[in-house]
């Protein structure tokens, strides 16, 4: 499936009749390939405390049979007077190669394919730091 075949200029009006159905994401700047760190969204007041936000793509859905196949990480700083982000200090995205081939469904879902996991493995000493 294209994103042209997934979202199509006639449904607008039925995304905006059930937005509690539908979300727009807009790609946030750390995630471009040229972004660099620490990138500064608020000035810092002192009180900052470091985070990290996982994001994961399986293979499927069961915990006994599927497989890690991206792990992303963001570690950021959150001030809590202030009730904001004040920072992104870090981010990275690796692959993992399952061992099989990937569901067709899962590709469709995530965009990533047995071409982009090929031979990849991710480091756990990386993740870890």
């Amino acid at each position: 499936m294209t994103l042209h075949e997934a979202f199509l200029l006639k449904d607008i009006p039925r995304i905006e009749a059930n937005r509690d159905d539908y979300r727009l994401i807009e790609r946030v700047p750390f995630t471009k390939p040229d972004a660099t760190f620490p990138l500064t969204l608020h000035p810092t007041v002192g009180d900052e405390r470091p985070f990290v936000v996982a994001y994961v793509e399986t293979t499927g859905l069961d915990t006994e049979a599927d497989s890690i196949i991206e792990l992303g990480l963001v570690r950021a700083e959150y001030s809590p007077s202030e009730d904001r982000i004040t920072a992104i200090s870090g981010a990275l995205s690796r692959f993992e190669d399952p061992g099989k081939p990937i569901p067709k469904e899962i590709t469709q879902i995530t965009g990533i394919t047995d071409a982009d996991v090929a031979g990849h493995r991710i480091d756990e000493e990386e993740i870890t730091r």
